[in-house]
């Protein structure tokens, strides 16, 4: 719950400020990319000038969002005076300064006021008025909240990037953290003319043959633990080329062992170019993750949870191994 004098800051904060920077996490999802894009029509909306810019590309499954081209890779040369010219920049859905990658260093450097608007466990003060609700659904419902807080137009583009919000962080309202709320804000986006088909499409159903054959590869290197309970696998570099996918196609494939019997924990482990493993965990609701990716300076929900660690597949597997397993003892 977020109290009224938060609100209120986060309001006057909005209305004085006219030049804002908006980022999110490495490797956002559609929770960030849809949060992002529905503070920049809030705020545009009110006549303000907007720069988003993030660590990692922006999935090509969420390019619909991206309409006007708001999202850029960030680039320290032309983003940093951007940063400094800012009255304010405002961080969607993350608290932890190493998610934010290369951003964070910059914000960090910077003497521009920040808001943090989020929905996970706090790990790091990344913003000096921090915005968090960890009951809400996604971060999407918070800014949902905001965008009636100051009388925006809640239909078009700003609609469509909130519908994304909560369709996906619940895993299509199929995950614990699918609260009523999160049901009555879907009905009202539909009721305001949401393309609800249109956007589980263009989430769901775009698998290119690059991800379908990254899925075959993942079920051919599945493995079980603790008698069935912890099933994991591995997506190396090696199979990306192979399959000719790209990095942001593993999204949601820790997803797939969750629907075998007896299953309670999956974890992805996923080589990255630079030196590191991705661990992706979730949970069926019965066992908490988040402990264990905080563990190693992650972070997420009780049930869905990941951390980036550096090192190799080799080293990284056994050490998440034996840290899961102990989730059972």
């Amino acid at each position: 719950m977020i109290d009224e004098q938060t609100w209120k800051e986060v309001v006057d904060r909005l209305e004085k400020a006219e030049r804002v920077v908006i980022t999110t996490h490495v490797n956002p999802d559609g929770d960030a990319i849809g949060s992002e894009v529905a503070v920049s029509e809030i705020l545009a909306q009110k006549g303000k000038q907007v720069h988003i810019f993030n660590h990692s590309p922006t999935p090509k499954l969420y390019d619909f969002l991206n309409g006007r081209g708001w999202i850029e890779h960030f680039d320290a040369s032309r983003h940093e005076p951007l940063l400094e010219e800012a009255d304010l920049a405002i961080i969607l859905d993350i608290s932890d300064w190493a998610r934010l990658g290369e951003v964070g260093k910059a914000l960090q450097k910077s003497d521009v006021y920040r808001i943090c608007i989020d929905h996970h466990i706090v790990t790091d003060g990344v913003a000096q008025l921090m915005v968090v609700d960890r009951q809400a659904s996604c971060t999407g419902e918070i800014v949902f909240d905001l965008a009636k807080r100051v009388g925006a137009d809640i239909s078009g583009r700003l609609a469509e990037a909130l519908y994304t919000c909560v369709l996906t962080d619940t895993g299509s309202f199929r995950f614990t953290n699918t609260t009523p709320k999160a049901h009555r804000m879907a009905a009202e986006l539909i009721e305001r003319g949401v393309p609800f088909l249109e956007i589980y499409e263009r989430v769901y159903e775009q698998n290119s043959p690059g991800r379908i054959c990254l899925l075959a590869e993942a079920i051919r290197d599945l493995h079980f633990e603790n008698g069935g309970k912890i099933a994991w696998f591995r997506v190396t570099q090696k199979m990306l080329k192979r399959c000719n996918a790209s990095y942001w196609e593993t999204e949601n494939l820790p997803e797939m062992p969750r629907s075998i019997q007896g299953v309670e924990v999956t974890i992805m482990f996923a080589e990255t170019a630079e030196g590191f493993v991705k661990v992706s965990l979730r949970s069926k609701g019965r066992v908490s993750v988040h402990d264990l990716a905080n563990k190693f300076g992650g972070g997420g929900h009780p049930y869905a949870a990941g951390a980036r660690l550096k090192g190799s597949l080799d080293e990284v597997v056994p050490v998440i191994l034996n840290e899961a397993k102990a989730l059972f003892r």
